[in-house]
């Protein structure tokens, strides 16, 4: 498909079919890089590869440090491998991959290990100033691209998950942005159409795959020292 250059939008208002001005019934945000900071390094994974092998063994199951490191880490290679296709895994079965020998319980265990320790999240702090206000007047999403939802628990500790009426997640759907399949499910679950919608996003080729299937898009550049008020501005 060709992708043409896209000019992001600076206001909240478009004319409909007929003239008239429509207002954005669903706004849909990126996750990471845009409402929360994520921290992935090799640091946060080998802590990650520690709690596991402690709890596998708290299972039953010895395995070296080394060998768990290097089981995952061929796992990873086909994950991205897979990824090239905008193909997405479920964390499950990340692990799976990486221990294929071990029971369903116990690789449930080590899955919820890996999903708590194997990075650190940072939700900004306009995140929690400017979506309740949103909320009274929009209904908001998200559309991530994640193998897990721990982003759940990052916005329940903040108090801000009950501002969201759905949650897409890119392993739920089976494909990452910018596939249409993700924003098309998110639109389904929010009972909404393109035209009266907005993605929000840091992320350009993000907001292409969105402006692809109808739906308006706004960019904000956190590097630049843009924030969400950014969101509300172009609403007014």
């Amino acid at each position: 498909m060709r992708i043409h250059k896209k000019v992001y939008i600076e206001h909240s208002l478009v004319k409909g079919l007929w003239g008239f001005n429509v207002v954005y019934r669903a706004i849909f945000f990126d996750y990471g890089g845009l409402l929360a900071r994520c921290v992935l390094t090799p640091e946060t994974v080998l802590r990650a590869h520690r709690k596991a092998q402690e709890a596998l063994s708290s299972e039953g199951v010895d395995i070296a440090l080394e060998e768990l490191t290097a089981s995952f880490s061929r796992s990873i290679d086909d994950y991205r491998r897979a990824r090239q296709d905008l193909r997405e895994w479920t964390l499950y079965e990340i692990i799976k991959n990486t221990l294929p020998h071990v029971t369903e319980p116990v690789l449930r265990v080590v899955t919820g290990v890996y999903r708590r320790y194997d990075h650190d999240s940072f939700v900004y702090e306009d995140v929690k100033e400017v979506l309740p206000i949103l909320a009274t007047e929009h209904d908001l999403g998200i559309v991530s691209d994640c193998p897990h939802d721990s982003l759940r628990d990052d916005l329940t500790e903040v108090g801000v998950l009950c501002v969201f009426k759905t949650l897409t997640f890119s392993h739920e759907v089976g494909y990452r942005k910018p596939h249409p399949k993700i924003y098309l499910t998110a639109l389904e679950r929010a009972q909404a159409v393109p035209s009266n919608s907005l993605f929000v996003s840091h992320d350009k080729t993000d907001l292409e795959g969105a402006q692809n299937v109808g739906m308006n898009v706004l960019l904000i550049n956190r590097d630049a020292g843009e924030t969400l008020w950014k969101t509300k501005g172009v609403l007014r």
